[in-house]
């Protein structure tokens, strides 16, 4: 193999390690110009538009019984206690939009299933 074939090589498979090294992991929040969308454990979150205004979703994307807490920039919201909750809701002005879901236990507690967010800029 010739040197700069080898450098190339070496140039291209830096750039993908750097790039596996600073992509959000899994359920981690995410800081993407506009809006996102967004998963953690059972909930996800889905944002449209840009701080002028933006629209929300969040809901289950794995089952459970209970509701869904949906906030933002101008904006809260929260599902009825049912089966596959969701929530959506409209906002506007920059900053972070969470969904965080709530199952209802047997005993009548709550439990948290996921608390995924992104970045509304």
């Amino acid at each position: 193999m010739n040197r700069s074939l080898r450098t190339v090589l070496g140039a291209v498979a830096a750039l993908v390690l750097a790039g596996t090294l600073t992509a959000p992991a899994h359920g981690q929040a995410k800081a993407i110009p506009g809006c996102d969308w967004g998963t953690n454990h059972d909930v996800y979150v889905e944002c449209q538009g840009g701080a002028g205004r933006y629209t929300a979703v969040g809901r289950a994307r794995n089952f459970f019984h209970g509701r869904i807490h949906l906030w933002g920039p101008n904006m809260d919201v929260w599902s009825d206690t049912r089966d596959w909750p969701s929530a959506s809701g409209a906002g506007h002005n920059a900053g972070w939009v969470c969904a965080e879901g709530w199952r209802l236990n047997p005993n009548g507690s709550w439990s948290s299933v996921g608390l995924p967010c992104v970045q509304v800029t």
